[in-house]
């Protein structure tokens, strides 16, 4: 069996020496003015990794580093080190929102919104869903490219558990996925090849407005706006889509363990559905209202709250057991805190969550109290 890996969605990737021009302003430190509080009422400190980063929305982790993606149209990264500075990847990106890596790349998806326009004032051709492997910064590579306007939203992959704490049946399918709306409230769930040139494969067309997904070794999930369903169906083959469940309210993001998946809902509720019994919807835990990106591990649910221009977002974690019980407070105070990912110190054991906040331009992490 693979050793268990302990970093959020990735399998560990060597270090690559970079070199970038940034001013010290970009340096790692500890912000004492971010707020952090568990539910007990003690303090933790919240680390400020980078600033001025045009608005970041999403993020992902592997053994070495963090990553995200800003609306100004970078994809970066930083070392997880003390003394890092922020790197880039790719730039003059179409508006990238979600981030994904797996041990050899870094993924993308962008909206291209607002469009973007050639020298004659028409629609310029743009990489939607691309990649830049690890070692090659600042090549980016299209798996998926048009001149459309806000047509593809959302990104998964599965590479392993990581941090839910069991190892995958297998590794890497080789594929990432992504929704593609082809018109309102008529969306199709895409499959593309993470390596080489090759047309999508739609899953599942017709779906009313998906809102969250994400994908295991076997299966990919997704939330439907309209209905409100989670659904489900195997990654390859012609099949049809299942119902797991029907959820409460509109599922903001989802996450996936071994047995379960797990929804943020925009009311800010967690709950969790057994892959394998249809129905079998629980409460986990209930948050102020505001529902934004979620992550797990072995034993907790970890999630950010905050509607667009709330100065008071709030990072959370909870149980992974039903039961409702009230959620722990990790960081208060934070602009539109947004894309969440978790990781456990092999030495130490100890427990760090990253996340950043858009409005603020900043990547964070925060220590497990």
């Amino acid at each position: 069996m693979r050793a268990l890996r302990l970093a959020l969605l990735v399998l560990a990737a060597p270090a690559c020496a970079l070199v970038v021009g940034l001013e010290d302003k970009e340096r790692a430190g500890a912000d004492a003015s971010d707020g952090a509080a568990s539910a007990e009422g003690g303090a933790s400190a919240v680390e400020t990794l980078a600033t001025q980063q045009d608005q970041p929305t999403s993020l992902a982790l592997d053994a070495t580093h963090v990553y995200w993606v800003n609306e100004g149209g970078q994809l970066r990264r930083r070392a997880k080190g003390p003394t890092a500075v922020p790197e880039t990847m790719a730039q003059g990106l179409a508006t990238p929102r979600w981030i994904a890596v797996d041990g050899q790349y870094a993924f993308w998806a962008a909206t291209n919104a607002p469009q973007v326009k050639n020298d004659a004032g028409a629609p310029a051709r743009q990489i939607i869903v691309g990649r830049v492997d690890k070692t090659r910064p600042n090549q980016p590579e299209e798996i998926y490219g048009g001149d459309y306007n806000g047509n593809v939203r959302l990104l998964a992959l599965f590479d392993g558990y990581g941090a839910s704490g069991s190892d995958a049946a297998s590794a890497s399918d080789g594929f990432i996925f992504t929704v593609f709306s082809q018109s309102s409230n008529n969306d199709a769930v895409r499959r593309y090849a993470r390596t080489g040139n090759s047309n999508e494969t739609n899953l599942a067309q017709n779906q009313d407005g998906v809102s969250a997904l994400a994908a295991d070794e076997t299966r990919l999930y997704w939330a439907v706006r309209q209905t409100r369903e989670l659904r489900a169906r195997l990654k390859d083959g012609n099949v049809q889509p299942d119902r797991l469940a029907t959820l409460p309210d509109i599922a903001t993001d989802l996450a996936v363990d071994p047995a379960f998946v797990y929804a943020l809902l925009a009311n800010g509720a967690v709950y969790r559905v057994d892959k394998s019994r249809p129905d079998s919807l629980e409460r986990v835990t209930q948050a102020p209202a505001g529902g934004q990106r979620l992550a797990v591990d072995d034993a907790r649910v970890y999630f950010t709250i905050g509607i667009d221009g709330d100065a008071n977002g709030k990072v959370y974690t909870a149980l992974k057991s039903p039961g409702g019980d009230p959620p722990t407070l990790l960081a208060s105070f934070q602009g539109e805190p947004r894309g969440v990912a978790v990781e456990q110190d092999p030495l130490t054991r100890k427990k760090s969550v990253y996340f950043v906040a858009r409005s603020e331009g900043s990547v964070k992490r925060v220590a497990l109290p």
